[in-house]
């Protein structure tokens, strides 16, 4: 929906470098911008209109002696701003975020946060109480950092406003790299930038604007609603579609991001079924080269535009626009470009942005309902006994000198067998820990906190996987989607990330999450009745690229790839400690060798070092 920017006055003011950290976001709010400002505090805002888009819905709103700016959406927005309006509340806007800032007045921070439900990062500065406060939504849909320091406090919607607020952010930090490089969605909210932190999904922070004293607190956690009443997967076609139709509310035309995929094919049922419109514009990607066409699920997002009457729009790429829109859409990212395939959603859409500015799309549904084979591999590994334990890693690397796959294999069996925090710990991993402190030396963080870790431990390791996976990988695979569509000023809504349909799968019974020999087998089934038993369990295709191909062509990402090699680059000397294995030593395969990922974030550094003018690295 929009960017926001804002800042403590405590170290130091310009509101030359305010306006410019609110306008390095102007690509995610291109309609309007205004900021506000006292002696305490500075509060900016560009919007993207989606909801009232008139003068009344501009932003920051004030009133109340309180100062509101918003990134997102309320969908449960006309049930509180009814209950509101009785207790008296004027309201002057049709904008959902209004309900924000008379909530918080009838209920304070605290009640405010349980009763709203929405994708959303919004701050509001209470100048009668001398508080800001920010918060993050409870799956981290949209995303919100923060900086705090010597140098003041600061938050926004992207790292690269901040970098803009304060020139001295803008170093490596060591310690970030470490664990961006291991988790990237890691529960530390540490980024590869020293002092430049995440604020994690389903936690608020507020501030004393005059002492600068900050409280960082945690108001929601899906743990906390897994009981003993059980979900009944009949229930599946009901949730679903209520999810679904809370997220057509706008006032632009509303479209499809699909992929041919069970997820967005699913979405596409729902709305055809709940728009009230004649037209729905559709959007999938493809390849131009024939020797790349079948890693594209075209044919079967066709299929479900026909049967449903969408006018579907096929956008074609190629190594060429991939190289050509690689470091802008790095910049997008924050220079954080942990899947490769953030090219090609923001290509499309950019696309998109000719005919809708919303789009649905089917992320978040193979982390909520098992999707993925890695819950099924790693489960595995997690019982069973493990004669290979006896085995000195010396003679495991010299059997993976003659035989790669049989030294992998053999090596896993060893080092996570009945190994479940080590499992757990190398979830979201492209690159293995020994090959990051083979390069960066120790690393002292893990991909969960304690107080996460102990709360799983209540749970099956089945289910442990997929709360963790929920937390972390997720939460990447959302700021991927999130800052690509923003990219183009087009907000993406996510149906599987809504509140109720989560806690109703979290509470299934573990039988009908993993019993079965199908991944996701209760939305295959959903699908198989909507369309065919072969559409809806056809072998899996996901969203993978021709990484190899792109980073070994010139007219692809190779100049980009070279620049690792060049002494200028400032994580040079770790990256020269890098000393390719014989086999690989990471848990699980993501279509690449290890060697190509370490190749890979390798190149998005010294690309973020070049976009960013990142000067030096510290801790």
């Amino acid at each position: 929906m929009c960017g926001i920017f804002g800042q403590l006055k405590l170290g130091g003011f310009s509101q030359e470098e305010a306006r410019r950290a609110l306008n390095s976001l102007a690509h995610r709010g291109p309609d309007q911008w205004s900021d506000w400002d006292d002696e305490h505090v500075y509060c900016g805002h560009r919007r993207l209109s989606i909801m009232d888009l008139s003068e009344a819905g501009r932003q920051p709103m004030i009133g109340h002696g309180v100062i509101l700016t918003v990134n997102g959406e309320i969908w449960n927005f006309m049930e509180l701003r009814e209950e509101l309006i009785a207790q008296g509340y004027k309201f002057n806007s049709q904008s959902d975020s209004e309900v924000l800032l008379h909530g918080y007045h009838a209920w304070g921070w605290d009640r405010l946060l349980e009763r709203i439900d929405g994708m959303y990062a919004f701050s509001i500065y209470d100048t009668n109480l001398g508080k800001l406060c920010i918060a993050r939504d409870r799956f981290g849909i949209k995303p919100l950092y923060y900086a705090a320091g010597n140098f003041g406090f600061g938050y926004a919607s992207e790292v690269k406003a901040l970098f803009e607020w304060r020139d001295e952010l803008r170093c490596f930090s060591l310690n970030g790299v470490r664990d961006w490089l291991l988790y990237r969605g890691g529960q530390s909210g540490l980024t590869p930038y020293y002092q430049i932190v995440k604020l994690l999904p389903g936690h608020s922070i507020c501030v004393d604007v005059r002492s600068g004293d900050v409280d960082v607190r945690k108001y929601y956690d899906v743990v906390d609603h897994i009981g003993d009443k059980k979900s009944d997967p009949n229930d599946l076609p009901d949730v679903f579609e209520e999810a679904v139709s809370r997220r057509l509310m706008a006032d632009v035309p509303v479209g499809l991001q699909l992929s041919g995929g069970v997820d967005s094919s699913l979405v596409g049922h729902a709305m055809h079924k709940l728009y009230d419109t004649d037209q729905i514009n559709s959007f999938s990607v493809g390849f131009d080269a024939e020797n790349e066409a079948h890693l594209s699920e075209e044919p079967f997002a066709r299929y479900v535009a026909d049967k449903y009457g969408f006018t579907h729009h096929q956008y074609n790429i190629n190594r060429k626009m991939i190289a050509e829109n690689f470091e802008h859409v790095l910049w997008l990212a924050d220079g954080m470009l942990d899947y490769p395939n953030t090219v090609p959603i923001y290509l499309l859409s950019r696309y998109a942005k000719q005919n809708v500015t919303v789009q649905l799309t089917g992320e978040g549904a193979d982390e909520l309902f098992a999707g993925y084979t890695k819950f099924k591999k790693m489960a595995g590994l997690s019982s069973g006994g493990s004669l290979e334990k006896m085995m000195p890693d010396g003679v495991i690397d010299a059997i993976g000198n003659m035989d790669a796959r049989v030294g992998r294999m053999l090596h896993l069996r060893k080092h996570y067998t009945k190994q479940n925090a080590v499992i757990l710990n190398s979830l979201n991993s492209y690159i293995s820990a020994s090959t990051v402190e083979q390069m960066f030396g120790p690393h002292e963080g893990h991909l969960l906190r304690g107080d996460t870790c102990a709360a799983l431990k209540e749970f099956s390791f089945s289910r442990q996987l997929i709360l963790a996976d929920h937390k972390t990988y997720l939460v990447a695979v959302l700021e991927r989607q999130d800052k690509s569509s923003m990219g183009a000023a087009i907000e993406s809504r996510v149906p599987f990330l809504d509140r109720n349909l989560i806690e109703w799968a979290m509470n299934l019974d573990e039988d009908i999450l993993f019993g079965a020999d199908e991944t996701k087998k209760i939305l295959k089934d959903y699908a198989a009745d909507i369309f065919s038993h072969d559409f809806a369990y056809r072998k899996k295709v996901g969203f993978p690229l021709p990484l190899k191909n792109w980073m070994e062509s010139d007219a692809g990402l190779k100049p980009f790839r070279d620049k690792i090699y060049q002494s200028d680059f400032l994580l040079s000397e770790y990256f020269m400690h890098y000393k390719k294995k014989s086999f690989d030593h990471i848990l699980l395969h993501y279509g690449d060798s290890e060697s190509q990922w370490v190749e890979y974030f390798m190149m998005v550094l010294r690309s973020a070092q070049d976009v960013f003018g990142i000067r030096e690295v510290r801790p």
